[in-house]
């Protein structure tokens, strides 16, 4: 009988066949349409075997929420990364990298916890130390345009982390999905840095406050859906 182990085992090997399948492809910088239909292609077939295999897994384990969530939101961190990694490196390669050509790809909410349903949107945050580059935009645009053409739902946000620290502070559900956040690829030491600060500005504060402030926004949410 499958397993959570055995099956994100087999899509650690699939990602090895798709990342092969990728470098095979001759793509010049800033590619043209039959390039990226024929990446595109590549990538949503990997999503439909993919997928596919989690919904064996969850066939066979129907009691196995957890796991299956687990095992979606894996699928999804494989295709996210090798986008990013494929952008950076074919799309818009860089020769040498100057202190603002700096970017971390992070997972917020839902699918920063780790827990995504077969179709949940894609929360994704650009994190970069300065205001964006052009190089920054280039990459975060060709991304978006990618999971966009597979269908995907993206929820998406550019920030550096002054931003995350000031919306942070002044906005309670921006705070909470700074809690939930969790570094997928691109530079980790900006991601560090981003804990590091959050954690020193915004998450020193007093946790009842956080609490007091989260249960007003449920009793309000709960009045405005009249309790349903």
């Amino acid at each position: 009988m499958q397993t959570a182990n055995k099956t994100i085992i087999e899509f650690n090997n699939y990602t090895e066949k798709l990342n092969n399948e990728l470098l095979d492809l001759a793509i010049p910088e800033n590619p043209n349409t039959k390039i990226r239909a024929k990446l595109t292609s590549i990538l949503s077939s990997a999503n439909g075997v993919m997928t596919q295999i989690a919904f064996d897994f969850l066939d066979q384990h129907p009691f196995l929420g957890n796991e299956a969530k687990s095992l979606f939101c894996k699928k999804t961190d494989i295709l996210v990364t090798s986008i990013f990694n494929l952008v950076c490196e074919k799309f818009h390669p860089l020769t040498s990298r100057s202190r603002d050509q700096i970017l971390s790809l992070v997972a917020v909410g839902g699918y920063g916890r780790g827990e995504m349903a077969p179709y949940s949107d894609i929360d994704l945050l650009f994190l970069s130390p300065y205001r964006q580059s052009d190089w920054t935009k280039s990459i975060v645009e060709s991304v978006l345009y990618i999971l966009w053409d597979l269908k995907f739902k993206v929820g998406h946000s550019s920030r550096t982390i002054s931003d995350c620290v000031q919306l942070g502070l002044d906005d309670l559900t921006i705070r909470t999905s700074m809690l939930e956040k969790r570094y997928l690829c691109g530079d980790k030491d900006l991601f560090d840095q981003l804990e590091t600060t959050l954690r020193k500005k915004v998450f020193s504060r007093k946790a009842s406050s956080f609490v007091k402030g989260k249960l007003s926004e449920r009793t309000e949410r709960h009045l405005k859906r009249a309790n349903a």
